[in-house]
């Protein structure tokens, strides 16, 4: 089961229970700079509650957390206003693709002018960036 939320600024969020900022901090080197998990999950939450967002939750059977997207809202210069993803975690290989397409639809309805994915491609911490361009009318 997924969720999808809108949440103001200083909302609390469920995207960062223990038990995945473990999994996350253990499998992915980039994390483990935070010098305890509950350091780790205190950031986060500090980070996600500081700004208006959506929240893409895929839930197990049991209705835990497996993987979250957190997605802001932006305006540069070179593309005007976008969605990106601030913070993405999955405990579970393909648990995100849905909150990506997800992404998508949401940038079109918003009627933005696109959308940047972000993902981390190895456990050595590299990401790659990607802009898509939406040609609203």
């Amino acid at each position: 089961m997924n969720i999808k939320l809108f949440r103001k600024a200083g909302e609390p969020t469920a995207a960062v229970p223990l038990y995945l900022c473990q999994s996350t901090r253990e499998n992915l080197k980039l994390w483990q700079r935070h010098k305890t998990v509950e350091k780790m999950q205190q950031e986060l939450a500090k980070e996600i509650e500081s700004f208006d967002r959506w929240e893409f939750l895929a839930l197990d059977e049991a209705g835990k957390v497996k993987a979250m997207l957190i997605i802001g809202k932006h305006r540069n210069a070179h593309f005007g206003y976008h969605l990106y993803i601030s913070h993405a975690f999955s405990t579970e290989a393909g648990a995100l693709t849905p909150g990506f397409r997800w992404v998508k639809e949401l940038a079109k309805a918003l009627r933005c002018d696109g959308y940047k994915l972000s993902r981390q491609t190895s456990t050595e911490g590299e990401m790659l960036d990607k802009y898509y361009r939406l040609w609203n009318d």
